[in-house]
């Protein structure tokens, strides 16, 4: 039963570590999510606006050079309207690439923030239980440290994440 229960505690351990190897070794780069993101919206967004805002029958004057009922059509409106609205269509759509980048990263940097919250709680939990173990320092001033750290600790960390979730929903 012991051997079982260790056994099962090892291959947790193990899956543990295989996760957090994967975060380690694929930080993310949310730099390079910021720009690729305003480059959809500069490089194509951009554009088609300015073409669908020239897409209209005042704009291209194509009824005034050629006659037939291909320039009946364009000179009706009646194919420009739907060609206008896909270059809308495309605009909103790297509008939409640009904001789901720009929160995924934000995302990774909340992430990396958690991580070294907990690193940062765990290595103050870690020295707080060598000063004990290796000095005459009592518990109740371990304690009154533990204390003052658990106080400020959660309040920086909040209005960290205060932060980060404003520019999430930004």
């Amino acid at each position: 039963m012991l051997h079982d229960s260790l056994a099962k505690l090892r291959d947790l351990m193990a899956r543990l570590f295989e996760e957090v190897a994967k975060v380690i070794l694929n930080p993310g780069w949310p730099p390079g999510l910021f720009s690729t993101g305003s480059e959809w919206t500069s490089r194509i967004g951009g554009p088609m606006s300015s073409l669908s805002t020239k897409l209209s029958p005042d704009q291209l004057r194509i009824d005034n050079f050629w006659k037939g009922p291909a320039a009946d059509a364009y000179a009706y409106a009646k194919i420009l309207p739907a060609q206008q609205k896909a270059l809308e269509a495309i605009k909103q759509a790297t509008d939409v690439i640009d904001t789901n980048l720009t929160k995924a990263a934000w995302g990774i940097i909340a992430l990396w923030l958690g991580i070294i919250a907990a690193f940062v709680a765990y290595l103050l939990e870690l020295s707080l239980g060598l000063i004990q173990h290796m000095s005459d320092v009592d518990l109740p001033f371990t304690m009154g440290i533990a204390a003052a750290i658990g106080a400020v600790f959660p309040a920086v960390l909040s209005g960290t994440a205060r932060r980060v979730s404003r520019r999430f929903s930004a």
